[in-house]
């Protein structure tokens, strides 16, 4: 799809990206014994105690995603030119760190639930939905079209949480 080249950027770009994810990934570990200790104690309003208990890694989320959007497009004009293709990826991949904590937040609640089925069944259409997209797409926009096809997953994952969540899905285990 996109070359030698422009593969080994897309690898580098998203080095970065992954960097990020696993801070906030290592946040979510720690935040997890009390977002199931909270959960324990209340079937209702299971959204909103997820993302309160989940804060610290949503804003570390936020923040990093922003930080490396920006970032790279301040020092994009006075880098040199070697450089300038994995900086430009990194910023275009930076919206992948925020739609991805936000769809782990509530993923994670659905674990902490023990809804464990429910938690595979929104991960697995994340990753279909995303690689869905991401088969013709970047041959049209170029990068931009795996940030945008993961996006994509990640906001269906959220939506499929929240209805599953809202309307007390019921799913059997395998």
């Amino acid at each position: 799809i996109l070359g030698i080249e422009a593969s080994g950027v897309f690898i580098y770009g998203k080095q970065i990206i992954n960097m990020a994810n696993q801070m906030v990934a290592f946040v979510r570990r720690v935040e997890f014994p009390k977002l199931v200790n909270k959960l324990e104690v209340t079937s209702s309003n299971i959204i909103g105690i997820s993302i309160r208990v989940q804060k610290l890694g949503l804003t570390l989320a936020f923040f990093s995603g922003i930080i490396l959007w920006i970032g790279s497009l301040l020092i994009l004009p006075i880098i040199p030119d070697v450089f300038s293709n994995a900086v430009s990826t990194v910023s275009v991949l930076s919206p992948v760190i925020i739609s991805g904590a936000l769809f782990s937040v509530l993923n994670q609640s659905l674990i902490a639930k023990g809804e464990f089925s429910k938690a595979a069944i929104a991960t697995n259409t994340v990753t279909i939905v995303a690689l869905a997209i991401s088969w013709p797409l970047p041959h049209i926009v170029g990068f931009a079209g795996f940030t945008i096809a993961e996006v994509s997953g990640h906001f269906v994952g959220i939506v499929l949480a929240i209805f599953m969540y809202q309307k007390g899905i019921k799913i059997r285990g395998v």
